[in-house]
């Protein structure tokens, strides 16, 4: 039965494309909506196989709504022609070769439908994706996708609200599975948002991603993550820095000073709970990293090049494989399945080796080094403020991953695909308009060469007609008069 409805959720979507080719108003609406089901991700998922009780970076085979409205985003692209070419960049080379290297490890894995579910998900979210960047770089409107952030942001604040006073929940997860995720997402979103705050014009817009940049920011502040107290004002920094250096204006100070106060303000609030998180903090959880660092090194010493198999750890980590030596010390009954080791680096490259790991760092910092660069450019554009948001937000994630494996987790490489989705539409963007101001150039540099040859021509044209002009005409004899003198 499940097949079926995603042969026919599939099939909806496929008609659903070809309406929304007629016109840029319906591709609009479906970019805007990619984000919205993250407010209910897994309500708003068809799970063709489960395995919910297992503790690995995905736990079934599922068809997010989100995946379903890319495809039908990528429908109305190709039918306009402008879906673009698979290989478009390097982005699109490297999240192939990120998924194609994981490939390898299934000759390790001990259970290979827990390795299907992320073959699976994986090239879901590559067309999520390719979508995002081809409807940006078709329409250069790169704003959009982004408002679908501001949806969840307003609502999953909401519900961290409602968790706080109602429920009362020591850590706040919100909309999220877990409050590692809801940081990590609202990390990057806040730094977008506040980079849009710093830069843009006064307009509604602005006021919208003022509101969404203090939801986040609070948002990420309640889950008391140490992870996220580190990684935010790494990325507000980053952006304050570039805004302030790459696009001064006189309105800059004072948004910057009104941002400070208010986080004065929440940070006075809060800093009571930061400092018991820092300093009461379960020293279990410390250990436990450590531990689960060290199984993530054997796997590595047994299986450098194919790792221990995809979506595997939560099977390997656990008797009877040896690759945990903590379990004694913790007294740990027979029974209990252990967690994952909390760096989604150690976790690619125990899983699946090292090539796969230089793949996703290569498609990682790709994009990093794309976003700091293109802050170069379009300085009075929404290109800046979002490549500024991007830089700013993408940095501190990546060393929020460190500490957090969250990133693999499909909402929240959802929401990365569609950023760097964004970002590689700004770069082939900024790239074709390169490529158009070389060929003026040349064609001026030919038009101007062209000129001054026939300039010369002409010059040399004149000179001959002067010279012939000014010599006296030979008169032949016979036309000389009888009787003249001769």
């Amino acid at each position: 039965m499940k097949p079926a409805l995603v042969i026919l959720a599939f099939l909806v979507m496929l008609c659903l494309g070809v309406f929304a080719s007629t016109s840029k108003r319906y591709m609009k609406m479906l970019a805007f909506s990619l984000a919205i089901p993250m407010v209910k991700w897994p309500t708003l998922a068809l799970m063709l196989f489960s395995a919910e009780f297992y503790r690995g970076t995905v736990r079934g085979m599922e068809v997010a709504l989100s995946y379903l409205l890319a495809f039908a985003l990528l429908v109305a692209l190709a039918f306009r022609g402008k879906a673009g070419k698979f290989f478009a960049d390097k982005g699109s080379l490297f999240f192939f070769l990120y998924w194609l290297l994981s490939l390898p490890s299934l000759m390790n894995c001990e259970n290979f439908l827990y390795a299907w579910f992320e073959i699976w998900k994986v090239p879901m979210i590559f067309l999520v994706y390719r979508a995002v960047r081809g409807y940006c770089l078709y329409t250069r409107d790169y704003v959009t996708p982004l408002y679908g952030f501001t949806v969840v942001s307003i609502i999953n604040f909401l519900v961290v609200v409602y968790q706080h006073f109602f429920v009362h929940v020591s850590q706040a997860h919100g909309l999220f599975a877990h409050q590692n995720s809801m940081s990590m997402w609202n990390v990057l979103a806040a730094a977008i948002f506040f980079a849009a705050f710093l830069n843009k014009k006064t307009s509604l817009s602005l006021r919208v991603f003022a509101v969404c940049f203090v939801c986040s920011s609070l948002a990420c502040v309640r889950t008391y993550s140490r992870g996220s107290m580190i990684a935010l004002p790494i990325a507000l920094v980053i952006v304050a820095l570039i805004s302030f250096f790459r696009n001064f204006h006189f309105r800059l100070p004072v948004r910057l000073g009104l941002v400070g106060v208010v986080m004065m303000l929440g940070l006075a609030l809060a800093i009571p709970k930061i400092m018991n998180r820092f300093s009461g903090g379960a020293s279990n959880s410390a250990r436990m990293r450590v531990v689960f660092a060290e199984a993530a090194e054997r796997m590595i010493e047994d299986h450098p090049f194919a790792g221990v198999g995809l979506n595997n750890w939560g099977i390997k980590i656990n008797p009877p494989y040896t690759y945990s030596q903590h379990r004694e010390e913790f007294r740990m009954p027979e029974n209990y399945k252990d967690g994952i080791v909390e760096t989604i680096y150690l976790l690619t490259w125990a899983e699946c080796g090292t090539p796969c790991l230089l793949a996703l760092l290569a498609f990682l910092f790709w994009h990093l080094y794309k976003a700091f660069r293109l802050t170069h450019f379009n300085k009075d554009k929404d290109e800046f403020w979002i490549a500024a948001g991007c830089a700013g937000g993408l940095t501190a994630i990546y060393l929020q991953s460190t500490l957090e494996w969250v990133l693999k987790q499909s909402i929240n490489f959802t929401e990365l695909a569609i950023c760097f989705g964004i970002i590689a539409a700004i770069n082939a963007a900024h790239r074709e308009e390169e490529k158009k101001l070389r060929e003026q150039k040349k064609l001026a540099r030919r038009e101007k060469l062209k000129a001054l040859s026939q300039a010369r021509k002409d010059a040399k044209t004149e000179a001959t007609g002067e010279t012939q002009g000014g010599a006296a005409p030979d008169i032949p004899p016979e036309a000389t008069p009888t009787g003249a003198p001769s």
